[in-house]
């Protein structure tokens, strides 16, 4: 089966898994055309999907990508029974994990109010900082990610508090409730982080009812796609000071322009799609990638298929 990847593994990649079987193409995303997919089986790749059209995927069976997110795939693709598409579900949640404990200290702790203190040279003693203990923290999405903030944050003494689309339980969370019992349970949390992928269902999911339904001083978290939550509604509640802190890692449309408003308001951190940085990150997702090359070849179930009757 031929290979193409559009990131440089490096020459012991290429040949281990020549010595799989596999005969392997590298060409990076940014140059990549049509014909560069003729007689291709397999590609292992990011989002060079906006480059290419619809025909250049005629000979494909596989689609390894590297990201987390699958928003970048076309959605006959997402929905193709023909092609086998898998993502990288777990191979970011640790470092994500991480960034969602290390904002909500920022949010109840005001630090980034006594950052900038520091910044001004200026000595005063703030009063405000709360602690996590008993905090209601709603996760929006009960997948890996948010399971690995949940057990990071347990020795908070937090109340992890979880919505997902079926309702279905989970140890990791005291409370599991539907997606469409949104506006009653969100009133009901002391911080919000968003971990749903973004789809047809979640596009602008935390909208103007679900932000007004919303304590006025919650923190407000998103890790996931900047989609999910309907901007113009953020902005107009961030500019009536709503929200004792906000964190987005995310936003609609990356990257931020300059003259966007999210940028003038000061409960808001605003961070350039990074949480999911690690010194491990390429070899979890070298595992990953070598995982299913192996389950292709001996003709078993893959890791983190997409499926595509849900889309995702």
């Amino acid at each position: 089966m031929n290979i193409l990847v559009t990131y440089d593994y490096g020459e012991s990649f290429i040949k281990t898994v020549g010595e799989m079987g596999y005969t392997v193409t590298y060409k990076a995303e940014k140059n990549l055309l049509d014909e560069d997919l003729k007689g291709i089986d397999i590609l292992i790749c990011y989002n060079p999907f906006r480059r290419l059209s619809a025909a250049a995927y005629e000979d494909l069976s596989h689609i390894i990508l590297s990201s987390t997110g699958i928003d970048q795939l076309p959605e006959a693709i997402r929905r193709s029974e023909r092609i086998k598409v898998t993502h990288n579900r777990h191979g970011y949640a640790t470092p994500i994990g991480e960034w969602i404990v290390m904002m909500l200290l920022v949010g109840f702790k005001r630090l980034n109010r006594l950052y900038d203190q520091s910044l001004e040279r200026r000595w005063k003693l703030s009063t405000d900082a709360l602690e996590l203990t008993d905090k209601r923290v709603l996760f929006l999405g009960t997948g890996n990610i948010a399971v690995q903030a949940v057990q990071r944050l347990k020795p908070f003494g937090i109340q992890p508090i979880g919505l997902n689309r079926s309702g279905r339980s989970s140890e990791h969370f005291a409370e599991i409730h539907r997606v469409d019992q949104l506006v009653n349970v969100i009133g009901t949390a002391d911080a919000v982080v968003v971990c749903l992928p973004q789809t047809a269902e979640t596009h602008c999911l935390v909208n103007a009812q679900a932000i007004a339904a919303m304590k006025d001083d919650a923190v407000l978290i998103n890790i996931s796609r900047g989609a999910v939550i309907d901007e113009s509604a953020l902005t107009k509640a961030l500019a009536n000071g709503k929200f004792r802190f906000c964190a987005l890692d995310v936003v609609s449309a990356e990257p931020l322009a300059a003259d966007s408003p999210l940028w003038q308001f000061e409960q808001l951190f605003i961070t350039p799609h990074n949480s999911w940085v690690s010194e491990y990150r390429n070899a979890r997702r070298l595992n990953y990638i070598m995982e299913n090359l192996r389950r292709i070849k001996d003709g078993s179930a893959l890791l983190y298929a997409v499926d595509p009757k849900r889309g995702y």
